[in-house]
């Protein structure tokens, strides 16, 4: 089903009166939840200026205090990571933020499935085996209460940086900088590497050095795409200034991981998510999310070359036993799929369940939780879709876990292996309960219908002002019907189509991602065509070319 999603016109009125802009592009701005010409000004001018005071989060000032006065007394500081983009480079920040104004840093990152997710008696220990006075946790901590006191007990010092839920009773003893707890903090969908970013805002904004809080903010833009995070407000502004940072003053990493991945072209958004996010992710899921933290805090270049080159190799590595994983998954599934897919097997690879559930979510529009068994336990992980809350959902169903965790869009967990049945049936209880869920996963949203002749560089122009795009700032989709098929699909990578439509004298190729399933609908007496689609441009040594990407199509 196509949607029109409602959108208020006397907003939309409003807005291209006061800004004078093209009516099309306040639609846009619109429907993505723009409620006044203050904030389309803000959302087409993404500019630092916008960012929030640091100090609205509650404990920040004594978190700074307490970090100068490490500083001071030349106290060893350990980070406490985590094992995912978000938390790789949200550690990797605060190493380079910490050293360049004179902290004694360390950092430990927990073993995905020796340790699991968030903080562990191990990291701790590490800290009181280096005699560290102080650990400041990144994308984790806030449901770390065991783990905070036995710290505590210790002498050891705690800042908590996370963006994820908190339990109903919050770590004790401990500054906690979490945008989800702090009331008077006004944007809550910060990553954890964006919470670590205003913990070095504050501190640098106190010792007047403001402006050197720029050179980490690339940091900020993978952490922040990589996690799924709403590309809204503060996220939007941090990945737009992080991207122009990484294309324009190319850190040498990332540009070493460019190379790895025969990637020539300016990083967007969605470059992060194919390419340089499960490079990174690599470490953690198929050895130790070091390797990626060391790239990032090393100025050696052959170091870093040595660095990428492994990650390189550990991405194939996960690429197979993804793959492998995948069409395991799929043979699990029949005609009659879920509300909610939830999966289990004995040798699934833990480091990879994650990649696979997102797949699964991408190509049947539905929740999904992909748990890997481990004697009589297993554990995995999950991702959501658009208008769902998985931790709300696990929430639901926290009596059967062992351990949970996450936020809106994505969850780790931990359950008994005689448990699962009994998870599938209350997940699937649970999406029957929601209602608009039944819309949401049967839909899919369109911005506007427009002509081929429409199409060409004002409209792309257009959608380019809405970059960043991604999870919650999607790129623009339009429908236009009655299209003539110039040449039937060919099948791409065994799993995508191409092929050729034309409309008022242009013509363009169409792409249909992981709709090699499609293919049985064409024949050669098709005659027209509506088409759903997005719009992408590239532009490579001058020559300029659009390229439809399909959402959903009608053979007529």
């Amino acid at each position: 089903m196509w949607r029109f999603s409602p959108f208020d016109s006397k907003i939309l009125k409003r807005i291209v009166e006061e800004l004078e802009i093209d009516k099309r592009i306040a639609i846009l701005l619109v429907k993505r939840g723009v409620k006044s010409s203050k904030e389309a000004e803000a959302f087409l001018n993404p500019d630092l200026s916008y960012l929030h005071d640091p100090f609205l989060f509650r404990d920040m000032k004594e978190a700074v205090n307490r970090l100068l006065k490490a500083r001071d007394k030349k106290e060893k500081i350990v980070i406490f990571g985590d094992y995912d983009v978000d938390g790789i480079t949200g550690t990797s920040l605060l190493i380079r933020a910490f050293k360049k104004i004179g902290l004694d840093v360390s950092y430990y990152i927990p073993h995905r499935i020796d340790e699991g997710y968030g903080m562990s008696i191990e990291g701790i220990d590490y800290a009181r085996r280096l005699k560290s006075s102080l650990i400041v946790t990144v994308d984790n901590g806030i449901t770390g209460n065991e783990e905070i006191s036995y710290a505590r007990s210790l002498g050891i010092d705690v800042i908590v940086t996370d963006h994820h839920e908190p339990r109903e009773v919050l770590p004790a003893n401990c500054l906690i900088l979490n945008p989800l707890i702090d009331e008077l903090y006004p944007y809550k969908f910060l990553a954890g590497v964006g919470v670590a970013f205003k913990l070095v805002e504050g501190i640098y904004k106190t010792l007047n050095i403001y402006d050197e809080v720029k050179e980490f903010i690339y940091f900020v833009a993978l952490g922040t795409v990589a996690d799924m995070v709403p590309l809204t407000g503060e996220n939007r502004i941090l990945v737009k200034h992080g991207l122009e940072q990484i294309n324009n003053n190319t850190p040498e990493s990332i540009q070493v991981l460019k190379n790895m991945a025969a990637f020539k072209n300016h990083i967007k958004g969605q470059h992060i998510s194919f390419i340089l996010g499960p490079r990174l992710n690599a470490a953690g899921r198929m050895e130790h999310a070091k390797i990626a933290v060391e790239l990032f805090i090393t100025d050696d270049k052959n170091k870093i070359e040595e660095l990428a080159s492994k990650l390189e190799a550990l991405n194939h590595e996960r690429k197979e036993e993804e793959q492998r994983v995948f069409s395991e998954a799929l043979e699990c599934i029949d005609d009659d799929i879920p509300d909610f897919i939830v999966l289990s097997a004995n040798g699934w690879h833990e480091g990879v369940v994650g990649i696979v559930s997102s797949k699964l979510t991408e190509l049947y529009n539905r929740p999904a939780i992909v748990l890997s068994i481990q004697g009589d336990e297993a554990r995995g992980s999950g991702r959501g879709i658009d208008s769902f809350s998985l931790i709300d959902a696990l929430h639901y169903s926290k009596d059967l876990l062992l351990a949970y965790g996450g936020h809106k869009n994505a969850c780790g967990l931990r359950i008994k292996k005689e448990n699962i049945e009994m998870l599938k049936k209350r997940l699937n209880d649970y999406v029957s309960q929601q209602k608009l869920f039944e819309q949401v996963k049967s839909s899919i949203n369109v911005d506007m219908e427009i002509a081929f002749k429409d199409i060409g560089d004002n409209i792309v122009n257009m959608i380019r002002k809405l970059e960043p795009t991604g999870f919650g700032n999607p790129a623009p989709v339009f429908l236009t019907r009655g299209l003539q098929v110039e040449s039937l699909p060919e099948v791409i990578k065994g799993k995508h189509i191409k092929f050729k439509v034309k409309g008022d004298r242009k013509t363009f190729n169409v792409i249909g991602f992981q709709k090699y399933n499609r293919l049985k609908e064409f024949n050669k007496k098709i005659e027209k065509v509506d088409i759903v689609y997005s719009i992408a441009s590239h532009d490579f040594k001058g020559l300029k070319t659009i390229e439809l990407i399909a959402k959903d199509f009608l053979i007529k």
